[in-house]
């Protein structure tokens, strides 16, 4: 049984109330905060006749409104369901509690077998190149056929969470998973830091610094007290893109809200994942370096590498901005290169300059990128000639 002590439902982001989605598991104790929009219910995808009983998810937010639902193949007259079904694949090097000394592989196994208890597909044998799980279309006519849907979950217990922040672990991680081709990304943290203790205060503070900045990078953040919630979550969310795929048909032209465009194969996509993982460029590379930076989330690192794709072409500016400020006689010539990225546009798809902009990467941000990245040494308004002179002549 999946079913626990304690109250039920899923508690809205800055809500006092919840939202009981716990089915027939209505004693179990949930401590997620949920702040993805309901999947079913989102506009363009589904009709206000399409909507469920309110057995899904329910939370206030605008989360995927605005993508498209992209279709496995399918032949004229066919349903989605009447060709496939959704599968849940997760990673088989994923970790869950072993109870009576289990070995990992076995406890993983169990914990698949919950799941399938509950009317979901399962698949347990594939190590994926980026997040933890997935979720595919597989035919039923041939099983080996399966397509990825939108869909992709990174889990982190709350010690892993510290360990890969001090490791570097945690921004690679989101930054390939943002570039896998799926819209849909969510991140699952399993267990509280403030409970934890074998955290530190100041491991305490980097995890939920951490996991602001994952949600403002544009992640759907996920909150799960243990193992037994997890499984839980992860029968709601497959149950929930099943729902979402239900009765669809192979679009006629112009239908909105749902594109004709096919889904890549599992293996087409972990292949291309790989590939593009093996070739990394010296533009990914910046792209992680701006990463490193605090403040510096996926649109505003996107936005700084459409302008200045490496770290060349951004230092070539930096040295122009600051021979112009001490041209003119600034006291501070410095400043020009702190304050270089300020005014540029950061929109929510994350292209500079494009249609959608509605910010500005802003003084703080600017002045950190510099700092972090580009200064050889603190320059202070009293610092001596010598030390001034060897800065300039960078």
């Amino acid at each position: 049984s999946l079913e626990g002590g304690g109250g039920s439902g899923l508690q809205r982001q800055g809500s006092g109330a919840a939202s009981d989605v716990s089915g027939s598991h209505s004693g179990h104790a949930l401590s997620y905060i949920w702040s993805m929009a309901r999947l079913s219910d989102t506009p363009g995808l589904l009709s206000s006749d399409d909507e469920d009983d309110g057995g899904g998810y329910d939370a206030d937010g605008d989360a995927g409104r605005d993508c498209q639902l992209h279709l496995p193949p399918l032949p004229g007259g066919r349903s989605f369901d009447e060709e496939y079904e959704v599968v849940l694949v997760i990673d088989q090097r994923e970790q869950y509690s072993r109870p009576g000394g289990q070995g990992r592989t076995s406890a993983l196994h169990t914990m698949a077998d919950r799941i399938k208890t509950q009317g979901v597909s399962v698949e347990v044998t594939r190590t994926l190149p980026t997040g933890d799980a997935v979720w595919v279309a597989r035919s039923r006519s041939d099983p080996s056929r399966m397509y990825v849907l939108d869909f992709i979950l990174e889990r982190k217990g709350v010690n892993d969470l510290a360990h890969s922040i001090k490791d570097s672990r945690y921004q690679r991680q989101k930054y390939w998973m943002r570039r896998c081709g799926m819209s849909r990304t969510y991140y699952l943290l399993e267990g509280d830091p403030s409970q934890e203790g074998s955290l530190s205060e100041v491991e305490r503070k980097a995890i939920k610094t951490a996991v602001q900045r994952t949600n403002l990078d544009g992640f759907h953040i996920l909150y799960s007290s243990g193992c037994n919630t997890t499984i839980l979550l992860l029968v709601q969310l497959s149950q929930a893109i099943a729902r979402l795929y239900a009765g669809r048909r192979a679009p006629a032209s112009g239908v909105q809200g749902v594109s004709g465009s096919t889904l890549e194969t599992l293996e087409g996509w972990m292949a291309r994942v790989k590939e593009t993982q093996g070739k990394m460029t010296v533009r990914d590379v910046f792209g992680l370096q701006l990463y490193s930076v605090q403040g510096c989330g996926e649109n505003i690192v996107e936005a700084i590498l459409a302008h200045y794709p490496t770290w060349h072409h951004l230092w070539a500016a930096y040295k122009a901005a600051i021979a112009e400020a001490r041209a003119e006689g600034r006291p501070r010539p410095e400043e020009a290169a702190q304050r270089l990225l300020s005014r540029l546009p950061v929109s929510g798809n994350g292209m500079a300059g494009s249609a959608g902009a509605t910010r500005a990467v802003g003084d703080i941000v600017s002045a950190k990128v510099y700092n972090h990245l580009f200064r050889a040494a603190p320059v202070h308004v009293n610092e001596p000639p010598r030390q001034r002179a060897a800065w300039e002549d960078m």
